[in-house]
């Protein structure tokens, strides 16, 4: 039988088998770009989940190394295992073609160099269900580790936020479970009408805070289900490049969305949070590319729209109006000045 009426054979059967069991079908999405020393690993951890009730769609985006043959091998021994090869277009692009392609009531999405826990997907699942959330984020762990043992807790630990209170994880230097695309399992709904901007990398900034305000409930676990590969040459590890201002327009999206949210104490956290980062990337241009004088001013422009967008709405502690106040009038002072207040202050 051809290529595609063997797809269509296997969804087939699959969503009939989902039905007749009460078992929903669960897409894992997997982008996968020159992830040969990864993949077997990543898709092992996933063909052989406690839940087998899974569609698994893998975007080659056009690996020069041996990434899509090794996917073919596993849909080759697999029919829940699809490969879809196409031209480089970045991961955002990749994620889009997954979510376009797939046909599960929920999603997750899994990069091709990190690999998950046997049980991952079930304990996703039904830890949404019990907890009736639309959105459902485990922990992750990271390191070299190829088979990394994943511990069996014996007393979880569960939260499920919904309001204002979902969005809080959004401003925690510490965490970026609410951003990331992967170690979450979503309502397939959640997605609708929603895609990651082609050609931008931070494609995850872009979305999280649209995702999260959809979701009437999330839910985290501290069941560690995602082991996060840090070898590997990601664009959160490399050097910087003027590709990272992809996530200028992301954070001010997100300015604009909690202003119209209504939330004064949710609108002061994102002005604190844009103030904060935004200066990591005006020091990475003037650092890594002096050459780029109109670029630099560019930033320290919006940068200064913000800060009086931010003082005029009484929304900075005096503190802050100094510390964020003197970015404007000399980087360097202010970076002195940093040195001195203790970080709560600045946050707070």
């Amino acid at each position: 039988m051809d290529a595609c009426f063997r797809m269509w054979y296997n969804l087939q059967r699959m969503q009939t088998y989902n039905i007749e069991n009460n078992h929903p079908l669960i897409s894992v999405l997997v982008p996968a770009y020159q992830a040969e020393n990864h993949i077997e690993k990543c898709l092992s951890s996933i063909v052989s989940q406690s839940w087998t009730d899974l569609e698994i769609i893998v975007v080659d985006d056009g690996s020069k190394d041996r990434t899509g043959e090794i996917a073919d091998d596993f849909a080759s021994r697999d029919e829940r295992v699809r490969v879809i090869h196409k031209e480089n277009a970045g991961v955002a692009a990749s994620r889009n073609t997954l979510l376009d392609a797939s046909n599960g009531e929920y999603i997750l999405q899994v990069d091709a160099d990190d690999y998950i826990s046997p049980k991952a997907v079930e304990t996703l699942y039904k830890t949404m269900m019990d907890t009736r959330a639309d959105l459902c984020v485990c922990t992750m762990t990271t390191g070299d580790c190829p088979d990394y043992d994943f511990p069996e807790k014996d007393h979880r630990k569960i939260e499920t936020l919904e309001g204002r209170e979902k969005f809080h994880r959004l401003f925690d230097d510490r965490k970026f479970d609410s951003i990331v695309p992967w170690e979450k399992l979503y309502k397939r709904e959640l997605f609708d009408g929603l895609r990651y901007p082609d050609g931008k990398i931070h494609e995850d900034e872009y979305l999280a805070h649209h995702i999260l305000d959809r979701a009437k409930r999330v839910t985290y676990t501290d069941d560690v289900l995602f082991y996060y590969t840090v070898e590997k040459k990601s664009i959160t590890k490399s050097s910087f490049s003027l590709k990272r201002l992809d996530c200028v327009p992301a954070l001010l999206d997100r300015i604009s969305f909690f202003e119209k949210y209504g939330d004064a104490g949710l609108l002061r956290l994102v002005y604190i949070d844009f103030l904060k980062r935004f200066q990591y990337y005006y020091y990475g241009v003037r650092y890594h590319f002096p050459e780029k004088t109109e670029l630099r001013q560019k930033l320290f422009d919006q940068y200064a729209t913000v800060y009086r967008k931010a003082h005029k709405k009484h929304m900075l502690s005096q503190v802050q109006k100094v510390l964020f106040g003197l970015f404007i009038i000399s980087p360097w002072l202010n970076y002195q000045a940093r040195k001195v207040f203790h970080k709560k202050a600045i946050d707070t």
